[in-house]
Order: structure tokens, then C-alpha cells, then sequence
């Protein structure tokens, strides 16, 4: 498949993730709630790595706050505190 129909896909699918959360707070902020997902940068793991140009994690680096590429390590301590987050609302809003 071509790079530049796999890039409007992974844009798209990006904007999705940012409007789904969008709404939600919309809605929800009024009333004190809090909306959090992860939407990360350019991952380097097996598949990205196999399927995109080794430049797209050159540039996609000088666009960072961090110096070196992202990788699916570096989002699983902020995946297991949202995990944490929402367990302990599933368990307080077993009570009311």
C-alpha cells in the first residue's frame, strides 16, 4: 500500500481518537468530570519499523519533546495509571 494512503488512515484514525475525547468533555466538564486518553506519536515497534521509511522517525523525532524515537514501553506506565484511575471510579461508583 502506498505510504501516503497509510498516513491519511493513521491522520484520520488520529483525529477520531481527538474528537471522541473532545466530545465527551464537552458534555461532562460542566459537572467537575474529567475526560483522558492516549494519543501517542510515531511508535516504533515491529510494524511501524517495517513499514515506514527510516527518515519518517527522523522528522517525527524533531517534532518531539523527547530526543529519542517513541516506543511502545514509554506508554505503558501512563496506560496502567489510567487503567488504575478507572478501576478505582468502577469501584467507588459501586457504592452509590
Amino acid at each position: 500500500m502506498a505510504t501516503a494512503a497509510r498516513h491519511v488512515r493513521l491522520c484520520y484514525s488520529k483525529m477520531v481518537v481527538i474528537r471522541q475525547t473532545h466530545a465527551p468533555v464537552a458534555e461532562l466538564g460542566a459537572h467537575g468530570i474529567t475526560v483522558n486518553a492516549i494519543l501517542p506519536g510515531l511508535t516504533r515497534d515491529a510494524g511501524s519499523a517495517a513499514n515506514l521509511l527510516a527518515e519518517a522517525f527522523g522528522s517525527g523525532r524533531a517534532r518531539q519533546f523527547v530526543s529519542h524515537p517513541e516506543v511502545p514501553d514509554d506508554l505503558t506506565g501512563t496506560l496502567a495509571t489510567l487503567q488504575e484511575w478507572a478501576r478505582a471510579l468502577r469501584s467507588v461508583a459501586g457504592r452509590w
